[in-house]
């Protein structure tokens, strides 16, 4: 009998599509689908290494997935909760009101197999 493992936990920004697309309005030349995608490597590459764990695999309620700038993980969801979110790095709570939102995500089982250290 398989035993599951003990949910882990992200607490970070997500990459917010929405927020992408209303702050980066998709241009003539760019695909209809999922344009606001192509913005990702750009946004994170402006945050500092420094001013993040990691970045990691959240799933939504509704089973999605987004690209997570971790903060903080853990498997104990009441404690990660417990704590604020908040950032000392100017830069990435600059890009956080523009095109992240906070929460807290179930790490996906994708990810186990490795995260983008920084």
């Amino acid at each position: 009998m398989e035993t599951s493992k003990p949910t882990f936990f992200l607490k970070g920004f997500k990459l917010d599509r929405k927020k992408i697309r209303h702050q980066f309005p998709r241009e003539e030349n760019e695909p209809e689908g999922n344009y606001e995608l192509s913005w990702y490597p750009v946004i994170l590459d402006c945050i500092p290494a420094t001013a993040y764990k990691y970045i990691g695999l959240g799933v939504e309620s509704d089973g999605h997935l987004n690209l997570v700038v971790v903060i903080e993980d853990g498997r104990d969801e009441g404690v990660l909760k417990q704590g604020s979110l908040e950032t000392n790095d100017e830069t990435l709570a600059k890009i956080a009101e523009d095109v992240l939102t906070p929460g807290i995500w179930p790490c996906s089982d994708l990810e186990s197999n490795g995260r983008r250290e920084q």
